[in-house]
């Protein structure tokens, strides 16, 4: 955003934080020229390409006393903070888990990511976040990941724009420079 807006200035940009499915909405009503989504997503209407990779990690509050690894039953019987039911995100962990018969009964939900790095960070739990979204607090020992005997699998956030009306030329510069990154 920050090289667009220094590229283009005069563009105004509209932006909205929801959740993948609303944000699909928006731009199948006209209402949002673009959306970045957490894959995997289908839909008939729209091309869905992947942007960049991410990785979901445990972490914990900067006191906690971390091993050098963890099962993925040993995270599942820690008290757990996770984003809502509803999220993509939520979807993806979850069903990674049940793929090896292992459920997950969070403690505590929330509606977004910020607060699940708040709350690890004072010690309310272990949350499930995207390490390339943690970044800075993960440098700065706000928190702490927790490394898992397997990680769980990388996926992709990706870009949604309608397949069959073309995007506007703002819209066409801004995905070139995403894919330039």
């Amino acid at each position: 955003l920050e090289k667009y807006h220094s590229l283009y200035p005069d563009i105004r940009i509209e932006m909205a934080n929801s959740y993948s499915s609303q944000m699909l909405s928006l731009v199948k009503e006209g209402k949002a020229d673009l959306a970045f989504v957490n894959m995997p997503l289908q839909d008939e209407e729209l091309v869905i390409e992947p942007c960049f990779e991410i990785n979901d990690v445990f972490v914990c509050g900067p006191d906690f006393e971390i091993k050098d690894s963890y099962s993925w039953e040993e995270v599942s019987d820690l008290p757990l903070i996770l984003l809502e039911k509803n999220s993509s995100s939520r979807h993806f962990v979850e069903k990674s888990f049940n793929e090896r018969n292992i459920s997950l009964d969070p403690q505590i939900e929330v509606a977004v990511h910020d607060l699940l790095i708040r709350f690890a960070s004072i010690h309310l739990g272990i949350s499930c976040v995207v390490e390339e979204f943690s970044k800075e607090s993960l440098e700065k020992g706000i928190i702490q990941k927790m490394n898992l005997t397997k990680p769980l699998s990388p996926r992709h956030i990706g870009c949604a724009y309608l397949k069959h009306n073309p995007l506007s030329l703002p819209a066409q510069a801004f995905l070139k420079l995403i894919h330039q990154s």
